[in-house]
């Protein structure tokens, strides 16, 4: 009987232990080919960027960095991808009358960035200035044009300033002061 005649459990039985032999190192074979076909196709590639959407990422804003930092803080991550509304990572924390959310927004790629908007909010009663020391440290980000010093005395400066902007490399920061209960810092690509 030769390898090609095998299909039961019996044929395999006929077979000479030469030939159990060859059949069992072909299903290894083919066992581990398998598993790095497998593998190489669960693995993530080098993202390729569609035309038209590299202008609109910070250079070097890693979102993974962002808010593995941001979760050391005490935030709690939560991970949205959708190939037609973009990605976000959603990091919030809640403390006695300051609720403080990170949210980190890329359009198409999962390795890069193209905002991230920090935002606190009290309770009345609460001093909106509990969310300033946070502020400040989400303002040192990094990317690679960034300057985390200068980023954080401009939140630490302009922390109760409506429409306050500064440009640092290649993200424009801006505060936003809606209300006496709510303080928004929103970091973005900066295009000329």
């Amino acid at each position: 009987m030769e390898l090609k005649d095998v299909k039961t459990k019996e044929d395999l039985e006929k077979l000479d232990p030469k030939q159990k032999k060859t059949f069992k190192m072909v299903g290894i074979i083919i066992a581990v080919l398998s598993i790095f076909l497998l593998a190489k196709l669960c693995t993530p590639s080098e993202e390729v960027i569609e035309e038209g959407w590299q202008d609109t990422y910070i250079v070097g804003l890693d979102p993974e960095n962002t808010w593995l930092n941001v979760k050391q803080w005490g935030f709690e991550v939560k991970m949205n991808f959708h190939a037609d509304w973009g990605n976000s990572w959603t990091c919030t924390r809640q403390d006695y009358g300051i609720k403080q959310t990170v949210v980190i927004f890329s359009p198409k790629a999962r390795t890069k960035a193209s905002s991230v908007t920090f935002t606190v909010q009290v309770d009345p009663g609460t001093d909106i200035n509990e969310g300033r020391q946070f502020a400040e440290k989400v303002a040192t980000i990094i990317y690679d044009s960034a300057d985390p010093l200068k980023a954080q005395q401009f939140v630490s400066d302009n922390y109760n300033t409506d429409n306050a902007s500064i440009v640092i490399g290649d993200a424009q920061f801006t505060m936003r002061t809606p209300s006496v209960y709510v303080r928004v810092l929103e970091i973005q690509k900066y295009n000329e």
